[in-house]
């Protein structure tokens, strides 16, 4: 048992070598200039004992219109440093979150926010275990730069279109404990594809969106294409390996579903050895069909499934550090050969 166990820590080891060595941004994601005026104390359910977490709702009154200033600002203390903060954005949710380390519980009931926030429906923050935590809750989808100095925070919003001209949306499926192995494959995708693609993931932990969500995102930011990475357990062994699923009725020209299913599956099978057990077309809304996330998107994507028949089989994936990075080179390939084909179209 504790060999198996160190064998596995090596192997999270050596795919959290590889992702680190590429280089590293956070997840990051303005109304006019603000002023708190109230904030709220959640209530105590438990009793009388004190609460661990205290959760504020930051009520914000527009003091001045002030569309030239790029950014929105969150001011800190002397006491934080660049390593004293972390910014998340979680582009479905449409939610950006901030930790700081080295603030009072009181610091943003007596230090304003001030800047351009139009685009910020709501600010929550709570504190705890000495750490504040923020929330903006914004009113689209936005990327997010980031800038210390002069003890604040500077945000700067931008819509993904407008930031980025390559996007590739990954889809991870359902989330739970078998999906961490999508997780692993999308990110290194992501740091083998470089600055040069922005890589957005469906979801950042085991908790799974509605297709629907994912759909809106997908519609709001155009990806060039959308890759769909699933964790399949089958019945059978004869039914583990690598399958595909595509949506043939929605044609795009020069690069569709079509298109990037044959570049999948070329790349994939040579960089992995492993030939391709099955490719289906995804069965359209009707009666007693759920509709799938694969016929609501409106841009080039394909399903790739891990298909495994035990427990076993899905730990011997997991442990083959090698295995699972030559399916992120294949499927980085494929997106590779994707973009030339776009490439020369542009160029005709």
């Amino acid at each position: 048992m504790q060999e198996q166990f160190m064998k596995k820590a090596a192997v999270y080891w050596a795919l959290f070598f590889l992702i680190a060595m590429s280089s590293m941004s956070i997840l990051i994601i303005n109304r006019d200039r603000f002023v708190m005026i109230e904030t709220k104390k959640a209530a105590n359910t438990e009793g009388d004992e004190p609460m661990a977490l205290q959760v504020h709702d930051i009520v914000l009154v527009p003091l001045e219109n002030d569309p030239t200033n790029q950014f929105f600002c969150i001011p800190v203390s002397v006491d934080v440093t660049e390593e004293g903060f972390f910014v998340e954005n979680n582009y479905l949710e449409r939610k950006v979150m901030i930790e700081i380390d080295g603030l009072d519980i009181d610091f943003y009931q007596n230090n304003q926010l001030f800047g351009n926030s139009k685009d910020i429906n709501k600010i929550e923050y709570s504190f705890k275990s000495n750490k504040t935590y923020l929330t903006l809750t914004m009113n689209d989808y936005y990327e997010c730069e980031v800038l210390f100095k002069n003890k604040c925070l500077f945000l700067k919003f931008e819509h993904p279109k407008e930031k980025y001209n390559k996007r590739v949306l990954i889809d991870l499926g359902t989330g739970n404990q078998d999906a961490d192995v999508s997780i692993i494959v999308a990110d290194l995708i992501k740091n083998m594809l470089g600055d040069d693609v922005k890589v957005y993931y469906s979801r950042l932990n085991e908790a799974t969106p509605e297709k629907q969500s994912v759909a809106a995102f997908a519609e709001e930011i155009n990806p060039d294409m959308v890759i769909l990475i699933q964790m399949n357990k089958v019945d059978k062994k004869e039914q583990t390996g690598l399958s595909y699923e595509f949506n043939e009725q929605y044609f795009i020209p020069f690069l569709g579903n079509t298109e990037l299913t044959e570049l999948l599956i070329n790349n994939v099978s040579q960089s992995t050895g492993q030939e391709t057990i099955n490719v289906t077309q995804t069965l359209q809304d009707g009666e007693g069909v759920d509709e799938s996330l694969l016929t609501m998107l409106k841009c080039p994507a394909t399903m790739i499934q891990m298909n495994y028949a035990t427990k076993g089989e899905l730990e011997q994936m997991i442990e083959e550090a090698s295995y699972l990075n030559n399916l992120a080179k294949g499927i980085t390939e494929a997106i590779k050969e994707g973009y030339k084909i776009l490439d020369m179209q542009e160029k005709k």
